[in-house]
């Protein structure tokens, strides 16, 4: 093929791309599906509930284990931010255990670590823990 037919059919494309980007990702977004709570979801949740699951309010250290912070955005199907919406979040524990009496792993619970945190989308609908 020839270079030039080769470079008219990339810049073509990319042009086209960014003529049709914000309409074709709209009909590219999808409903997160439906999922059930838990297996282990708290059954008394800690008086700390915050965004932070690395420090315990009134704790002198912090939790033990990887340390992940994570975030993203939450949309409607329109491509829209959905702000102040309350978003929860529970993990295991540095040795793999969640604070719940059904976790029959074996081993103790971290301390300083609650296992449950929350927080409420910003206006551009983000999160983050």
């Amino acid at each position: 093929m020839d270079y030039l037919l080769i470079r008219r059919r990339v810049i073509t494309g990319i042009a086209g791309l960014l003529l049709a980007g914000p309409a074709l990702a709209a009909r590219l977004l999808q409903a997160t599906p439906r999922q059930t709570a838990g297996p282990f979801y708290p059954a008394e949740l800690p008086l700390d509930h915050d965004n932070n699951l690395v420090r315990v309010q009134g704790a002198s250290r912090v939790a033990k284990g990887r340390i992940t912070d994570l975030s993203g955005r939450l949309l409607d199907l329109n491509d829209r931010p959905l702000s102040g919406v309350r978003i929860e979040i529970w993990q295991c524990d540095a040795n793999g255990r969640y604070h719940h009496p059904r976790d029959s792993r074996y081993g103790p619970v971290a301390e300083n670590f609650p296992g449950f945190g929350q927080t409420h989308t910003d206006a551009q609908g983000r999160y983050r823990f």
